[in-house]
């Protein structure tokens, strides 16, 4: 697959016992600091930007990721990170609430994707009820890939949840994006 499609992958909490990110950056950003693992590139109308989860705190991340997406021009925005924002079955993650997920509304970010949780999540797009006008953002965990699977907790919250290995596939054509999760 990965001769036919682009696979650029974000540091996890797998990547190596306690290394802190340095098997990661060895094979796939030896550029960056390993302290500093956040990045973001551009592929046709899109941008992708991934961020470090050891970090929903970070000040330099923050700033970066607000100059980062003010100079895109991209019609699509996508965030992709190891530990999801929005998570109700597996480890029910609330990776940097609340700065993140505002940040995320305010630079219109489309899907923010996430894993972590072995198991397969799509938020229906989220937005506080007092911000009816605010930009709404999908947000999915995809963490279905191989490991053993963690149970689901059912939410109208939840467009769609299953405890099921996965994977998902993303294609832009034009102003058309279409998300397919293989289920």
């Amino acid at each position: 697959v990965i001769g036919y499609i682009p696979h650029v992958s974000c540091l996890g909490d797998h990547e190596g016992d306690d290394d802190n990110g340095a098997l990661f950056r060895y094979f796939f950003l030896p550029q960056l600091p390993v302290e500093e693992l956040w990045f973001s590139f551009d592929y046709g109308a899109a941008h992708f930007v991934a961020l470090d989860y050891r970090h929903p705190d970070s000040e330099k991340m923050l700033e970066w990721f607000k100059k980062d997406i003010q100079q895109t021009t991209a019609k699509w925005k996508f965030v992709y990170m190891h530990r999801p924002c929005y998570n109700l079955g597996g480890h029910r993650s609330n990776w940097g609430a609340p700065q993140w997920q505002k940040l995320f509304r305010d630079y219109q970010i489309d899907i923010v994707f996430a894993g972590h949780s072995h198991q397969y999540e799509r938020f229906f797009p989220v937005r506080p009820a007092q911000e009816s006008d605010s930009w709404p953002v999908t947000y999915i965990t995809t963490g279905g890939a191989g490991a053993s699977l963690y149970d689901v907790i059912p939410s109208t919250f939840l467009a769609q949840a299953q405890s099921v290995h996965h994977f998902t596939y993303l294609k832009i054509s034009g102003d058309t994006l279409n998300f397919l999760a293989f289920l």
